[in-house]
């Protein structure tokens, strides 16, 4: 028997979460917390080359379309607010 036991399978999950808070000088607050997570699995160990082309294809495909959305709504809450509504 082996000292080192065997790496059967391997996970990278990668998650972003934010926390937005708004206030005004009427004592109305409001929040936002969004959050992505995405993960991918492995048999064995992955190279470097494939950690990192996951990681790249989180950022980009799931990661920053979360956040320019994180983006839209918070702006959008932000409008309201100078509004009045």
């Amino acid at each position: 028997m082996s000292d080192n036991p065997e790496i059967l399978n391997t996970t990278l999950t990668l998650t972003v979460g934010a926390t937005v808070a708004v206030n005004n000088s009427a004592q109305y607050g409001d929040w936002l917390k969004p959050s992505a997570s995405y993960s991918i699995h492995w048999n064995g160990i992955p190279t470097e080359e494939q950690l990192r082309m996951a990681t790249q294809f989180t950022q980009q495909e799931v990661l920053a379309p979360a956040l320019e959305e994180v983006i839209v709504q918070i702006s959008g809450r932000l409008q309201n607010y100078r509004q009045g509504k």
